[in-house]
């Protein structure tokens, strides 16, 4: 189990790439929210990637490997807690599939990572979404 008060701490605060920060003002203007706080860690030597949104601090904090992939994905998961303002519910990763469709990140990538992280939330939010994929009427919400 990593320590997020010890990563925070002790891994170097790096400048957010700008591809980020435009992403951050494209889902900003999407949701009609305000920019959130965001802390860009750069990965250190204990091997965690991911992040984390601090609800009462309004902080998305992304701890980043200089990978495209990972750290797009890392920041659009925590958005979707950000916007929904909820752990892992079947809310939240609902949004997280909006924000990846209308982004164009991998579906499949963001898939494969959220099935090993949450697997039973993140189940639910996928069956939700493939049955109003399926059967698009009012009651498939």
């Amino acid at each position: 189990m990593f320590d997020l008060n010890e990563i925070y701490h002790s891994n170097k605060h790096i400048e957010m790439p700008q591809w980020a920060k435009d992403m951050v003002n494209e889902l900003c203007q999407m949701y009609d929210k305000p920019r959130p706080d965001i802390c860009w860690l750069e990965s250190g030597t204990d091997g965690y990637t991911g992040g984390w949104y601090a609800h009462d601090t309004n902080e998305i904090v992304v701890v980043a490997d200089g990978n495209f992939r990972t750290d797009s994905h890392s920041l659009a998961h925590e958005f979707a807690h950000y916007v929904t303002n909820e752990g892992h519910t079947s809310t939240m990763y609902m949004e997280l599939f909006n924000i990846v469709e209308r982004l164009g990140i991998s579906r499949n990538y963001m898939i494969s990572i959220e099935w090993d992280y949450q697997p039973t939330r993140f189940a639910s939010a996928l069956m939700k979404r493939q049955a109003r994929e399926r059967y698009p009427t009012d009651h498939c919400r």
